[in-house]
């Protein structure tokens, strides 16, 4: 997950005044430290793109061998930073079963 909050209000980035709401920001030519900002992370590596592409290739291949249904148990999405399923309302580890047939 992107904390894109945290860059939205990165003071380094966006100045001081990062927290308010100023939107006479985008009326203006805008400063390099925004023009030229780069949020580090696997996502801005051209290798990584095309990883991500060769695996939607072999994926879009492989799903059509495959039935997926939800199992019987139930699912509950917790709100994080980063949304996931548990098994039932009292777990806090990730889970989302799945039956997989082959076709």
């Amino acid at each position: 997950m992107i904390a894109i909050r945290a860059c939205n209000r990165y003071k380094d980035i966006w100045g001081e005044y990062a927290h308010e709401w100023k939107p006479e920001r985008w009326i203006s030519t805008l400063p390099t430290s925004i023009t030229e900002a780069r949020v580090p992370g696997v996502y801005s590596n051209i290798g990584f793109k095309f990883f991500q592409l060769e695996m939607k290739a072999v994926l879009s291949v492989l799903l059509g061998s495959f039935k997926f249904s939800f199992s019987d148990k139930e699912v509950v999405w917790n709100l994080a930073p980063a949304k996931y399923p548990t098994v039932g309302k009292t777990s806090m580890k990730p889970s989302m079963p799945l039956k997989v047939e082959l076709l």
